[in-house]
């Protein structure tokens, strides 16, 4: 995996907080992103918001990217924003999509649909 990085291939550590990706991980791997786990956005607005906070930060100062994932409401992009991640994913943005359908929207000239 560190010869993956030196060529430049990204790592990141999926559902990051949840199942086996524990903080240890954060300091055997060389990660170059951490995907904030679905879990923890469902709860923004609870408990889920401080411990987003704590992933932001730490991704911050171990220089690596943070990207949540199932962003699903206004809401939730707009604190996800403000906590300063801007890498989202979810059904706010688009379905799950078969490959025709992407190629069509990758071909797509002008603004793409939303959602």
């Amino acid at each position: 995996m560190r010869r993956l990085r030196e060529i430049g291939v990204g790592v990141a550590l999926d559902d990051f907080g949840t199942g086996y990706s524990s903080l240890s991980r954060l300091v055997e791997l060389p990660i170059s992103s951490i995907k904030i786990d679905r879990a923890f956005v469902s709860q923004i607005g609870g408990s889920g918001s401080a411990v987003i906070r704590a992933m932001i930060t730490l991704a911050r100062h171990m220089q690596v990217r943070i990207v949540a994932e199932g962003v699903e409401t206004a809401e939730q992009e707009a604190f996800l924003r403000a906590e300063g991640c801007t890498l989202l994913q979810g059904f706010r943005y688009a379905h799950p999509i078969d490959a025709q359908a992407l190629t069509e929207l990758l071909q797509h000239d002008g603004p793409l649909p939303r959602g």
